[in-house]
């Protein structure tokens, strides 16, 4: 299996998104089955030739030669996803940042989100450029062409409030409830919780578990390799130990000593996948 990351070159995109990786896989190479978790991004998968099925925390990808190109979009998951790739896989993902997709498309983001797993076609030519770009051979230069297209499909965004709280929720302790940012911005959690399913496909709680989360991973491999997980969950501002624990047990099905031994951390920690 090859999985290269990039970031994107245009200082426009950059504001937007802030990876893009290629997976391929071939026809008789290996079974690959891993979990992925709980992102604060958006993630916009686009396959080759693909055919997925669908169960219960799980999904598997085969070939299917008669489907040029099919792509998904994933806004919000709370608990470990299984994923199983027996053969061919041939595979872009782009990582949106919280609001980054909605300065791509015309229509709210809530309209492409009906499922967990929802096909994603915002574009008339949409299908037709993503059949020739995952057909390109160099990956530098397949990355190179599918920044141009979505260049030409920038719309912009602007919101009156959820940049900001965005930015506030990334930056911010831990010392804060939904009602407290709610109060800042002089408007009701009713309003905020509607806005954050509109615009970024999850709400607000969803939201700062997930930015807990992902920190924690952050902490973790920055800190000395002796440390405890009683200095982990200080330095997150968890009650103690057993309230690090309940958490992460709670979004990835297992202890942290467990997930941290066996994780396998990329791309400076924005992907982690623990393999089965």
């Amino acid at each position: 299996m090859e999985l290269l990351f990039f970031k994107p070159q245009s200082t426009l995109l950059q504001n937007h998104i802030e990876y893009f990786y290629l997976l391929n896989k071939g026809d008789r190479s290996k079974n690959v089955r891993y979990y992925t978790f709980p992102q604060v991004n958006s993630i916009v998968s686009i396959n080759r030739n693909p055919r997925f099925i669908f169960e219960k925390g799980k999904l598997s990808v085969f070939r299917n030669r008669r489907i040029s190109v099919l792509s998904t979009l994933i806004c919000s998951y709370n608990s470990p996803i299984e994923i199983n790739i027996p053969g061919y896989i041939n595979e872009i993902t782009i990582s949106f940042k919280p609001l980054g997709l909605n300065a791509f498309l015309s229509k709210d983001l809530n309209t492409y989100t009906a499922n967990q797993f929802a096909y994603f076609n915002p574009y008339n030519d949409f299908n037709e450029k993503m059949t020739a770009i995952t057909a390109i051979k160099c990956p530098e230069e397949k990355i190179l062409r599918l920044e141009e297209y979505l260049l030409e499909k920038y719309v912009g965004f602007n919101h009156p409030f959820l940049q900001e709280v965005i930015e506030d929720m990334l930056n911010a302790d831990q010392h804060y409830s939904i009602r407290d940012i709610a109060t800042k911005y002089n408007i009701s959690r009713k309003t905020l919780y509607k806005h954050f399913e509109i615009h970024i496909g999850k709400n607000p709680t969803e939201m700062r578990k997930m930015i807990r989360f992902r920190q924690a991973i952050r902490e973790h491999f920055g800190l000395d390799p002796k440390h405890s997980f009683n200095e982990l969950s200080n330095k997150m501002d968890f009650f103690d130990s057993s309230h690090l624990n309940k958490e992460f047990r709670a979004i990835t099905g297992c202890t942290p000593r467990v997930f941290f031994n066996q994780i396998y951390s990329m791309n400076a920690g924005a992907i982690n996948w623990l393999f089965i």
